[in-house]
């Protein structure tokens, strides 16, 4: 199905930089005939230094009882890395309305049968559109989060001038001090398996005020993750590259989700180079509070998106 939807998606390209209303009803009305469900991230290949933003195509066929479960415009979220850079930002799906409402009680109605119907369409965005200077230069990966869904991922190339880069700063924003407990950045046995070596793990231990999340990562080292020796840190002279792992926790209908960052230090014996492959882990008490109700948990590190992990709400 997502070679169909690349397909359809390719027809209808010039809506990224030229939105027609005509033009996106026609892709509305095909994605409505298509025998399919659920969500779909497309963007172009190369967006323009002179652009400042990246425009994307959100498309969506959902059932009426899914769309009464969980409200699409109250509980995505398109999530983005800078990969030369580490840096991640976030955006609503729906962009927000210049004027802010009081807020209103809301009638869901009723409770719509399974199969009773459904909605399909597009939603065009521009990422960056609401910031003061424009993106960055180089490649965004980009994906889109509904609550417990997660979306095929797009990685854009952003034309223009490159930012010079200062390893001196990027090595003092590493947190040192809380790097000095290395035992709660090492492997253990309960540690989560990388799935081929590569990307991403996590795992969610215990409940209420006990609860611990784990994790492992893997990435080729790029330059902002590495680390040179210093005789001042002589106790951390173990840690050779640094990388993050951003956690995001969704709420039911509240928006933005809470989030979380863990710097990882990668340990070694010897000096770690860009293109080098990292791996590190982490053993940490879960930092978000507990919940009444159910949560999603979802990480970021390096461009990559896993999730949702579920967290079941408790009594207080």
């Amino acid at each position: 199905m997502l070679d169909k939807l690349d397909k359809l998606v390719v027809e209808y390209h010039d809506l990224y930089t030229a939105p027609n209303e005509e033009r996106a009803a026609e892709l509305d009305f095909k994605i409505a005939e298509l025998e399919w469900e659920g969500l779909y991230l497309s963007a172009p290949a190369k967006v323009d230094a002179a652009a400042p933003g990246i425009p994307i195509l959100a498309l969506m066929r959902r059932s009426d009882l899914l769309e009464w479960e969980v409200n699409l415009e109250k509980n995505s979220a398109i999530v983005f890395t800078h990969l030369e850079s580490g840096v991640i930002g976030m955006c609503p799906l729906h962009k927000p309305p210049v004027k802010r409402m009081k807020p209103q009680n809301e009638d869901r109605g009723r409770k719509p049968e399974p199969g009773e119907g459904y909605s399909a369409g597009s939603i065009r965005r521009v990422i960056g559109d609401s910031q003061s200077e424009p993106l960055a230069q180089g490649d965004y990966s980009v994906n889109l989060i509904s609550w417990d869904c997660l979306t095929n991922q797009r990685i854009i190339h952003k034309d223009g001038k490159p930012k010079p880069f200062d390893p001196a700063v990027a090595v003092a924003a590493w947190p040192w001090e809380r790097w000095s407990v290395t035992k709660s950045f090492q492997a253990g046995p309960a540690s989560p398996v990388l799935e081929a070596g590569k990307g991403i793990a996590l795992k969610v231990d215990g409940h209420k005020d006990s609860r611990f999340v784990s994790g492992a990562v893997a990435a080729r080292a790029r330059a902002f993750n590495v680390i040179s020796p210093d005789p001042k840190r002589a106790a951390l002279a173990g840690v050779q590259a640094g990388i993050k792992v951003t956690l995001l926790l969704f709420r039911l209908d509240k928006y933005p989700p809470e989030s979380a960052e863990i710097p990882v230090p990668i340990l070694g014996t010897g000096p770690i180079r860009v293109g080098d492959e990292m791996k590190g882990w982490f053993t940490l008490p879960f930092p978000f509070p507990p919940s009444a109700g159910d949560r999603m948990l979802y990480a970021m590190a390096d461009g990559k998106v896993i999730g949702p992990i579920k967290i079941p709400g408790e009594k207080r």
